[in-house]
C-alpha cells in the first residue's frame, strides 16, 4: 500500500505462503512494488515502512543501501507495543489483578439487576450513569479503557456492597441464586472490598496511561516523524517521573526500551522533522552542537544531498532560509502569527501555503526538504487495517476467494468507508441516543472473529462467568494476559540479525535522555489531544456496550461502525 496526500491506495497483495520469510525475499518484493509504483502509478516513493521483525528491518536496510534516497522507518505503532511488552515482562503482578478485574467485569455484566442498582446509585449521587465496559477487542488499549471505567465506578460499587451488607441475611440483593452463584457473588464482593485490588488497578492505570496515549498517536492513519520523536520524549518523561521504590524495575525497563527503539532510528530525519515543525521548539531540546545554525545547516544539506542528489549550488539558499526561518524573516515572516492561531498544528499545510496558486514552480531547497520529510507516515497501520478487512471478508461462506478478488473487495470496502468519512456519513451513523437500558438488553460483543460462527453471547457469558473464564478468549488468564504473552513473543522477533546493515555514516546518534531538556515544561497539548482521542474510543465502547437507541429508525451497528470497532 502507499499513501499520497493523506489517502491510502492498495498496490498489490502477495501470497507468500509457499516462500521462506527471509530479508532477501522481502527485498525482492519491495523492489517489485517500487517498480510498479513508478511504471503503473507514476509515483516516486520517498519512504518504505514495514514492521520491525529482524528480517523486515534487514530488508529495509538493504533497500536503503540500494536506494539511499529512501527513508525506511520502522512501524512505530508496532514499536510502542514492543515497549508495552517490555513493561509486561517486568511487572507480572498485572496478570493476577487483570484476571480479577476481568472476572469482576464479567460477573457485573451478567447481573442486569446489579447493573440497574449501580445506575441508581450513580443517579442518586448526581453523577452521569456509566456503563461497565468489557473489552473483547484484540487491542490492549481496549482492556486498559475497561479497567479505567472500573475505577470510575469504584465508589458506586463500594456503596452498593456496603448497603447490601446492612440488609438482613434473607434479603440480600447481591448474594442470590443457588449455592454456586452465592459463592461467586461472595468472591466478587471480596474483590470489591479489597483495597489491594484497587491499588493494583490504579497502579496499572498509572503505568499504562502514557503507553496507551503513545499507542493512540502512533497508530493514527498519518503519523509524522516529528510526532514519533515528541511521543518518545513524552513517554520517557512519564516513566522517568516514577520515583517510588516499587516502580524502579518498571521505570528501568521502559526507559531502556524507549532508548533501544530510538537507537535503531535514522535519527537524522526525525530530528530534521522536529526542526521543520514550526509548532515545536528547539528550546525543548538540549543545546547540542547539531542545534546551532551551522549544525542545522550541516544536517539539512546532508539530507538534501541524500534525497535529491544535490550539490553545493543549494547551500546559499538553504542557509539563507534556515536563518530566516528561525528569525521569522523573509518568506517566513508570518510564522509567528500562524503559530499564535492556536489551531490544530499541521506543519505540512503551512509549507503548502508558500506555493503559487495555479503555477508549477519549484520549491526552494528548504521548503522542498521540509515537505519531503513531513510527508512520511511512520507506521504501517493501513496495511494492518487491510488485513483486518481480509479477516472480516474471508468467512466460512467465502473461504475460496482468490487473492485478487479478496483484495478488490477489501479495497472497495475501504474506499466506501473513506467516502463515508469524507462526507460525514460515518459520524452521523455513529450518533446515538443514550436511553434507559433495559435489564433484558443483550450484550453486544465486539470484534468476534469473522471465521467463526457467532455464539449466543449471553448464554456463553453466563457459563464462562460461573467457571471464572473470560468468555472473550476461553482462557483462564483472559485476553489481556494472552496479549501480554503475545507482545513478549514479539520482542523475540524484534531481535536484530547479526548481519544487519548499518545506517549511513555521519548520521546523528544521541540518546533520548541526552536529547530532551526535561527540566522545561512542554508537550502538554500533544498529550491532551491524544488523551481526548483515547477517551472518545472509550465512549465508543460504552456506546456499543449500552445498546444506544439509533436515530431515524436505525437498528444495530452499520458495517462502517463495526469495521471501526474492529480496528479497520
Amino acid at each position: 500500500m502507499f499513501a499520497v496526500e493523506g489517502k491510502v491506495y492498495t498496490v498489490r497483495v502477495h501470497d507468500a505462503s509457499l516462500e521462506r520469510k527471509t530479508a532477501e525475499n522481502l527485498l525482492k518484493l519491495m523492489l517489485e512494488v517500487i517498480e510498479t509504483l513508478k511504471q503503473k502509478w507514476g509515483v516516486v516513493p520517498i519512504a518504505f515502512v514495514t514492521d520491525a521483525s529482524g528480517e523486515s528491518r534487514k530488508a529495509r536496510r538493504l533497500l536503503q543501501q540500494l536506494m539511499p534516497m529512501l527513508i525506511t522507518p520502522d512501524c512505530y505503532a508496532h514499536q510502542v507495543n514492543l515497549i508495552v511488552g517490555d513493561y509486561f515482562k517486568v511487572d507480572k503482578g498485572f496478570l493476577k489483578y487483570s484476571k480479577q478485574a476481568t472476572e469482576l467485569i464479567t460477573w457485573l455484566r451478567s447481573k442486569t439487576f446489579v447493573l440497574a442498582l449501580i445506575r441508581q446509585i450513580q443517579s442518586e449521587n448526581g453523577s452521569h450513569p456509566l456503563a461497565i465496559i468489557r473489552a473483547v477487542l484484540t487491542r490492549w488499549t481496549a482492556h486498559y479503557l475497561a479497567y479505567c471505567r472500573l475505577l470510575e465506578v469504584k465508589m458506586a460499587l463500594k456503596s452498593l456492597v456496603l448497603k447490601d451488607s446492612m440488609r438482613p441475611t434473607n434479603d440480600k440483593l447481591l448474594t442470590t441464586g443457588d449455592k454456586k452463584a452465592k459463592a461467586k457473588a461472595k468472591a466478587m464482593i471480596k474483590t470489591i472490598e479489597n483495597p489491594q485490588f484497587w491499588s493494583a488497578i490504579e497502579r496499572m492505570k498509572k503505568h499504562l496511561e502514557p503507553l496507551a496515549i503513545a499507542a493512540n498517536i502512533m497508530q493514527a492513519a498519518f503519523c509524522r516523524l516529528d510526532e514519533v520523536l515528541l511521543t518518545f520524549g513524552n513517554l520517557y518523561r512519564a516513566f522517568d517521573c516514577l520515583t517510588e521504590p516499587a516502580d524502579r524495575h518498571v521505570r528501568k525497563a521502559v526507559l531502556s526500551s524507549i532508548e533501544l527503539r530510538w537507537s535503531k532510528c535514522d535519527q537524522d530525519v526525525f530530528i530534521a522533522a522536529w526542526i521543520f515543525n514550526m509548532y515545536l521548539s528547539l528550546a525543548w531540546l538540549k543545546q547540542l552542537p547539531f542545534f546551532t545554525i551551522q549544525g542545522i545547516f550541516t544536517l539539512l544539506s546532508r539530507l538534501h544531498q541524500r534525497f535529491f542528489n544535490s550539490g553545493p549550488e543549494v547551500n546559499v539558499s538553504l542557509m539563507e532560509d534556515i536563518q530566516n526561518y528561525f528569525n521569522q524573516r523573509g518568506r517566513f515572516h508570518m510564522l509567528g502569527a500562524i503559530k499564535d492561531t492556536k489551531q490544530s498544528p499541521d506543519p505540512l499545510a503551512v509549507y503548502n501555503m508558500f506555493a503559487f496558486p495555479g503555477q508549477a514552480t519549484d520549491d526552494p531547497p528548504f521548503i522542498r526538504l521540509a515537505k519531503h520529510i513531513l510527508s512520511v507516515t511512520a507506521n504501517s497501520a493501513s496495511c494492518e487495517r487491510l488485513f483486518s478487512v481480509f479477516g472480516n471478508t474471508l468467512t466460512k461462506l467465502r473461504s475460496r476467494l482468490s487473492t485478487t478478488t479478496l483484495s478488490n473487495l477489501a479495497e472497495l470496502k475501504m474506499l466506501v468507508r473513506d467516502e463515508h468519512i469524507r462526507f460525514g456519513e460515518s459520524q452521523k451513523r455513529l450518533k446515538r441516543k443514550f436511553g434507559e437500558t433495559t435489564d433484558e438488553a443483550p450484550v453486544i460483543q465486539i470484534a468476534q472473529p469473522a471465521t467463526t460462527q457467532i455464539p449466543s453471547v449471553q448464554s456463553e457469558d453466563m457459563e464462562a462467568e460461573e467457571e471464572g473464564i473470560d468468555a472473550s478468549t476461553g482462557q483462564e488468564d483472559g485476553a489481556f494476559a494472552s496479549m501480554a504473552t503475545e507482545m513478549e513473543q514479539m520482542l523475540q522477533q524484534d531481535e536484530d540479525l547479526a548481519d544487519l546493515p548499518t545506517l549511513p555514516e555521519g548520521n546523528i546518534s544521541v540518546k533520548i535522555v541526552d536529547l530532551f531538556d526535561f527540566t522545561k515544561d512542554w508537550g502538554h497539548s500533544h498529550i491532551e489531544t491524544a488523551r481526548q482521542s483515547l477517551a472518545e474510543e472509550g465512549e465508543l465502547l460504552e456506546l456499543v456496550d449500552r445498546g444506544g437507541v439509533a436515530e431515524d429508525g436505525e437498528d444495530g451497528l452499520d458495517p462502517i461502525t463495526e469495521a471501526v470497532l474492529r480496528g479497520f
